[in-house]
């Protein structure tokens, strides 16, 4: 832990903790890491551990009731895949748009009142002339 204290000490600038749960970094109040002086934390295990688990037990649900489980949420799969951006991307795709310009900019954005879906198609390629 004093080694943990004494980086932003030692560091000219705003020092980043890097928290994975039973990994090298003791386990420590992300409060007390503020106070200690570090400005940013990530957490890059947290939701896609959460995830994993979360997919066990419904995995675990549909095995012992033979039927789909009740899920935590009531989203449909469109809204499921517009909550992580799919719509976005969709309009990337159709306008030819640069993706960074497309991310939605923030989590949860409703979803967009257009009902058409976007046409995804294969770019075509040239066939070489023999002659």
């Amino acid at each position: 832990m004093e080694e943990v204290a004494a980086v932003p000490t030692l560091v000219r600038g705003p020092c980043l903790l890097n928290v994975v749960h039973n990994g090298k970094t003791p386990a420590l109040d992300l409060q007390d890491a503020e106070r200690m002086g570090y400005r940013v934390a990530i957490v890059p295990g947290l939701l896609f551990k959460a995830a994993i688990a979360d997919c066990d037990t419904a995995l675990v649900a549909l095995k012992s009731a033979h039927r789909h489980p009740e899920g935590p949420t009531d989203l449909t799969v469109r809204e499921a895949f517009n909550r992580v951006g799919a719509e976005a991307w969709a309009r990337c795709a159709q306008n030819s748009a640069i993706p960074s310009r497309c991310i939605p900019q923030r989590p949860g954005m409703p979803p967009s009142s257009h009902p058409a879906r976007p046409r995804l198609t294969r770019p075509r390629l040239a066939r070489r002339r023999r002659g």
